[in-house]
């Protein structure tokens, strides 16, 4: 349980970092929408430095917050994602 939410955290840090030279202002909402698309997509590796890092791909991610633009809610965001 604590490994997913540190999983969680530390992939929220990577869309930000991302996403940082994006335009608009990254929303709470939009963040917890791609984690919650990316989570079971994410490789966690321990880099050179013995610190764990999240492996995401960055196209998908970027493609990912470009159909959140315009949704609402999170339940219109994940349809529009993958299709639930």
């Amino acid at each position: 349980m604590q490994e997913r939410v540190v999983e969680r955290e530390m992939l929220a840090d990577e869309i930000r970092q991302l996403l940082a030279n994006s335009n608009e202002a990254l929303s709470d909402g939009a963040v917890d929408a791609l984690v919650e698309e990316f989570h079971s997509q994410t490789t966690f590796e321990v880099n050179d430095q013995n610190r764990i890092v999240a492996l995401v791909d960055m196209s998908a991610v970027k493609e990912g917050y470009a159909m959140l633009d315009g949704q609402s809610t999170l339940e219109d965001v994940r349809h529009n994602l993958i299709g639930e």
